[in-house]
């Protein structure tokens, strides 16, 4: 995953002029900066997007062809789809990486896992999440309105159950799509193997 850091406001000096005994208070902490985050296999995506254009357009010709020309773009659709394969290869190597990333957050929260990568104790980790950011809402309604230190307790009890839910969402939106993929790396293969097939089976009937 690429991500470049946000760019942050410069920091302003302490503020002058105040009426004696008068107090201001920075507000570091208050607004949040941008997250530059690039979409996640953006560019992988576009080039799979590209190959199988270019994939299309020689199956259009082909289904128009005949004979030695016919073979030649069969040819050409196995020589594309081996393009695709490769380029897939990036696209899971890229998947992998960023499971293994997903999986260290969310065992922040004691996920744990089962031979297939599922959340072996998912009901337990979301109760344990709820349970934590509830006991921080029901502490914080006791306070004043005025404690400080109360809101920013629940500032970042909301931020963590927050950090939670988006970890959670990602890792399964992760392992989905690495068993989405290699499936279609299976796709590939049988149909490098389909045309091959075809391409035979085109060559003995024009003998």
């Amino acid at each position: 995953q690429s991500s470049h850091g946000g760019g942050t406001a410069g920091k302003k000096g302490k503020s002058g002029g105040g009426s004696k005994g008068g107090s201001t208070k920075k507000n570091s902490g208050k607004k949040k900066s941008v997250k530059d985050e690039t979409e996640r296999y953006h560019e992988i995506k576009n080039t799979l997007e590209d190959l199988g254009k270019q994939y299309d357009a020689i199956n259009k010709q082909r289904e128009r062809a005949w004979g030695a020309d016919k073979l030649k773009l069969i040819d050409q659709e196995i020589d594309k789809t081996k393009e695709a394969m490769e380029a897939q290869k990036q696209y899971l190597s890229e998947i992998r990486s960023n499971l293994k990333t997903d999986e260290t957050n969310i065992q922040k929260f004691g996920a744990k896992f089962d031979d297939m990568g599922n959340i072996s104790n998912y009901d337990q980790i979301v109760k344990d999440a709820v349970e934590k950011y509830n006991k921080a809402v029901a502490e914080f309604n006791t306070k004043n309105t005025d404690d400080e230190k109360a809101k920013e307790k629940m500032d970042a009890a909301e931020a963590e159950y927050k950090q939670f839910q988006d970890y959670l969402k990602q890792y399964e939106e992760t392992h989905d799509l690495l068993i989405d993929e290699e499936q279609a790396m299976i796709d590939y293969q049988n149909q490098v193997y389909d045309l091959q097939l075809e391409a035979v089976d085109y060559e003995v009937q024009t003998l």
